[in-house]
């Protein structure tokens, strides 16, 4: 007995040495997998970069930048419209010009400063540790926002192929910068390994688009044509001259100097390099240099044949062009200018150029419902829930009494689930509630359309019970209890954007909108039920798609062929029976 205490004690160390033993594996597989095999100081030769190698390590900064400040440059001029897109090229020059000095400096830097410090280094030897410490601090925030800028215009090149990773850009940068990071701790002779392909896949890819658009239009003669040539790009504040156009210059050639960026990035490495190092650094620099130059020239040589035309949220302009909604970009005098009563608390305004509202909804709807009745509809009020087969039919009570017939139509918007239910049809939608309240204007102070701060998420709306303050969408069961904290938020930033007087109600009124998470309605026949047909879920358009939608279900239930096509909007999309 008096051995059990010293076995327990011994198989306790024993168990607390195995669970260490376990974490440490764990921990050294883990350095592995994220950093590689350690090697020792003096053994690290084989790690070290030849040209090949060191060209896509190092030069993979300076090439995404060549990728998108040739659209930096076009963005910029779109500002003064289409005829300062004839500078392009003369700004393209300047800044390549100054691409090639800079790259000649540190050609010189590599053989003076061979240690690999770079700018940190030339600075701190010649104005002391503490400018030294400033460059590297700005080198330190240069890399980052490279990062973030160059993955962000991935996304949105990549995205324009693959819907998917559009929807989810932010997701798929992140992966993508964690992966890099990984690659890049694991060492530079794997992350070269692993960065060369695509990097030589991009530039080889990159020549042979400029070559082949190149000779297609100046050997064959083919009129080649983008697909934003077809853009209505127009001055945002008129003709600019003079002074004006100076600096609208001077801006386009600083924002094509982003291409400049990651060139000090072979300067910092040369003891990567192998021997001579200096040597090969300044070859490798030089070999970026004509990479770059030429990628960035061709790139506007080819966006000027092409037609290319660049502006913020061209697609969504793009869009509402091809449906007669043209939109036109205003400073704060120009939008004041459309709503004097707005105060200039904002920089950019967007005009939807021909949009129309409806100031009384209900009196709308009451206009329709009299027109039905001239065309010999009738109307009766029943109840909904009293839904249900008679025989072959559905059956409806009414203030007339029972009312019978082959099709009927569930639109009962976010009360249709509670008329579903009982038939065993079950889709998973959702309610966005918002808040709603009107207030007087103030004398002068009238809107005539409505205004939507995108920023802050709130609408105001000229109303016929008065200027109308609504909220953004809040997410809750239906029957909640109301929380207008949104509108409590809202009211002192609207009121700093336009003067509201006293408030029409006492208190909010809040609305449903039934939705569906891939923000579709549901139109077309009840799963199960022959004659029935569903028609709900527009969340925020229903006023807007009111007059297509009839006319889709009619077309449904007559048999006619369909006005848009239906697939898309049925309620087999959802799992819907249960």
């Amino acid at each position: 007995m008096s051995g059990e205490p010293a076995h327990s004690e011994r198989y306790s160390h024993s168990l607390v040495g195995l669970l260490l033993a376990l974490v440490s594996k764990l921990s050294t597989v883990a350095r592995r997998l994220v950093l590689g095999r350690p090697f020792r100081s003096d053994r690290l030769s084989h790690t070290l970069l030849p040209k090949r190698i060191a060209l896509p390590v190092f030069a993979s900064d300076a090439l995404s930048s060549v990728a998108y400040a040739p659209e930096e440059i076009f963005l910029v001029l779109s500002v003064a419209g289409l005829t300062a897109y004839s500078m392009a090229p003369w700004i393209g020059l300047a800044v390549a010009a100054v691409m090639l000095v800079v790259i000649a400096s540190y050609r010189q830097n590599v053989h003076a400063y061979p240690s690999g410090g770079g700018d940190y280094e030339v600075v701190t030897t010649n104005l002391g540790p503490t400018a030294g410490l400033i460059v590297a601090s700005a080198l330190l925030v240069d890399y980052v926002l490279t990062v973030a800028v160059s993955m962000a215009s991935a996304m949105s090149n990549i995205g324009s192929a693959v819907p998917f990773i559009a929807q989810h850009k932010v997701l798929f940068a992140v992966v993508a910068i964690l992966v890099l990071a990984s690659m890049n701790l694991r060492g530079l002779r794997e992350s070269g390994t692993a960065f060369a392909i695509p990097t030589y896949a991009f530039m080889i890819g990159m020549y042979i688009m400029l070559a082949w658009g190149l000779f297609q239009i100046y050997v064959l003669g083919t009129p080649l044509r983008a697909e934003s040539a077809s853009f209505q790009v127009h001055n945002e504040h008129g003709e600019v001259l003079g002074f004006a156009m100076v600096f609208l210059v001077a801006r386009a050639f600083s924002s094509g100097c982003a291409a400049l960026t990651g060139v000090e990035a072979i300067s910092n490495g040369v003891p990567a390099f192998r021997k001579p190092k200096s040597r090969n650094a300044a070859t490798t620099l030089l070999m970026l240099g004509v990479v770059a130059v030429s990628l960035f020239l061709g790139i506007i040589m080819l966006a000027r044949e092409t037609g290319v035309k660049i502006a913020e949220n061209a697609h969504e302009r793009e869009i509402a062009e091809h449906f007669g909604v043209p939109i036109r970009v205003l400073d704060p005098d120009g939008a004041r200018a459309l709503e004097p009563a707005l105060r200039p608390v904002f920089k950019h305004a967007v005009n939807m150029e021909g949009a129309t509202s409806i100031s009384d909804p209900l009196a709308l709807t009451r206009a329709y419902a009299a027109r039905f009745t001239a065309l010999g509809g009738v109307t009766l009020v029943g109840d909904a829930a009293s839904l249900h087969r008679a025989s072959a039919r559905w059956r409806v009570d009414t203030a007339e009494g029972p009312v019978d017939a082959t099709d009927a139509v569930v639109a009962l918007g976010p009360w249709s689930p509670d008329l579903l239910a009982p038939l065993g049809i079950r889709l998973p939608m959702a309610v966005k509630r918002g808040y709603h309240l009107h207030f007087r204007p103030r004398p002068g102070g009238g809107l005539s359309r409505p205004v939507l701060d995108a920023d802050v998420g709130y609408v105001l709306a000229p109303m016929q019970q008065g200027i109308r303050l609504t909220t953004g969408a809040e997410f809750a069961a239906r029957d909640a209890p109301p929380t207008p904290v949104q509108l409590d938020r809202l009211m002192p930033l609207a009121k700093g954007l336009f003067p509201l007087g006293d408030q029409v109600e006492p208190k909010p009124w809040m609305g449903r909108r039934p939705c569906f998470a891939d923000s579709r309605p549901v139109i077309g026949p009840a799963p199960g039920q022959a004659g029935l047909w569903l028609a709900f879920g527009h969340a925020h358009w229903g006023l807007t798609l009111a007059a297509i939608t009839g006319r889709l279900v009619a077309d449904l239930v007559t048999k006619a062929a369909p006005v848009v096509d239906p697939a898309g909007f049925a309620a087999e999309r959802f799992s819907t029976r249960g």
